[in-house]
């Protein structure tokens, strides 16, 4: 072997150590910071205006029934999304909201008064304690009895709340059941069967279906 190919061998045995050094993967035994001028691809830049922000919902709802007045006098239930858990005061708010506008037109009410502000209650074994604001004094006659039922039927759908005890500024009241007599609390949906809503009507036998007869079964 002549003497430059010696040389020429040792060159490129020195460019390939060279080579596989400067590809090696530097490990650190610790993070290290990086300055704002090191971080690549504009990573630390803000979102372009015209593109949407997503937002997490935090929120959770869940939905319930309240109790409005039909045209009929009679109690109707309706559906609403309030924040999890489900509590008396949060339902009793939604029902102090009435009607919404669709159901307004549909001839929905309340005989809650729009004064009444929010309703406070606190649950006690089965008995849901609700206090009342003065503005509730003033009704009388169908509105108070019907805004009682209201009420009643609205918290009873909390489960294992059977019954509603009435107070004003702290003191206990009695409300009229649905015949107009006053009862102490605490109250509950066997009072109202008269303002009950009415079961939904059965679904049509099928044309040329003869009806079901259970004892042939």
């Amino acid at each position: 072997m002549t003497a430059g190919s010696k040389v020429l061998k040792i060159s490129i045995v020195l460019l390939s150590a060279l080579l596989l050094g400067s590809c090696a993967v530097i490990t650190q035994n610790k993070p290290t910071s990086l300055s704002r001028k090191s971080i690549p691809f504009g990573l630390l830049d803000k979102a372009p205006s015209g593109f949407p922000v997503i937002q997490r919902r935090t929120t959770v709802e869940v939905p319930v029934t309240i109790f409005l007045i039909a045209p009929d006098g009679r109690l109707w239930p309706a559906s609403r999304d309030i924040p999890f858990p489900a509590s008396a005061g949060s339902l009793l708010s939604a029902l102090a909201s009435g009607p919404t506008k669709p159901e307004a037109q549909d001839g929905l009410s309340t005989a809650i008064p729009a004064q009444a502000g929010s309703l406070s209650a606190k649950i006690t074994g089965s008995t849901a304690q609700v206090n009342l604001s003065p503005t509730f004094g003033t009704l009388s006659g169908s509105a108070q009895i019907q805004a009682t039922a209201q009420i009643v039927f609205t918290v009873t759908t909390l489960p294992g709340v059977t019954g509603v005890s009435f107070y004003m500024n702290g003191a206990a009241i009695d409300v009229p059941n649905a015949l107009g007599a006053l009862l102490p609390g605490p109250v509950s949906r066997s009072d109202y069967t008269p303002l009950a809503p009415l079961p939904p009507p059965a679904p049509p036998h099928t044309l040329g279906a003869s009806p079901h007869n259970p004892s042939k079964s």
